[in-house]
């Protein structure tokens, strides 16, 4: 013998309120005169990186012991992004490039829009080495390479 059971709707997910119900914000007018809190101005943000990156000049290196490498190349990536910066011309103009899509058909396609050109400031690679061969013994390392026109 079996027995029916009942199959219930999962609850329905909530969203945003309806935009009759949301509360707009209130915006005053921009300040040049307040200063920043001490808790905020203290914060993380901006905070030098652990790493020497900065301090490398062309073709030096440091070595990296408690780090492997693919942990190495996130952060050697995300350092190399930041190090990017607008190309500009012999005038000091930026340098700009039309903005490109896809379409969902496959076509690319030229939008009415302009976006800089970025080129990098520093460039940095990162590389496993010998360990018994480094002479910190560590087993990932970071140089700084020339940035190439």
């Amino acid at each position: 013998m079996t027995t029916a059971t009942a199959i219930t709707a999962a609850p329905k997910r909530k969203g945003p309120p309806p935009a009759a119900d949301r509360i707009a914000p209130i915006i005053t007018a921009i300040a040049a005169d307040v200063k920043i809190p001490e808790t905020v101005a203290k914060a993380r943000r901006g905070v030098k990186s652990q790493y020497p990156f900065h301090d490398l000049e062309v073709g030096q290196s440091f070595g990296v012991t408690n780090k492997s490498l693919k942990q190495m190349q996130s952060v050697v990536s995300a350092v190399n992004r930041k190090c990017m910066v607008e190309k500009r011309d012999a005038n000091g103009n930026v340098v700009t490039k039309p903005i490109t899509a896809k379409t969902p058909d496959g076509q690319t396609v030229t939008t009415a829009g302009m976006q800089p050109v970025m080129v990098p400031s520093k460039r940095f690679i990162v590389a496993e080495v010998d360990p018994k061969k480094d002479p910190a013994q560590a087993p990932v390392r970071v140089w700084r390479l020339p940035v190439e026109d």
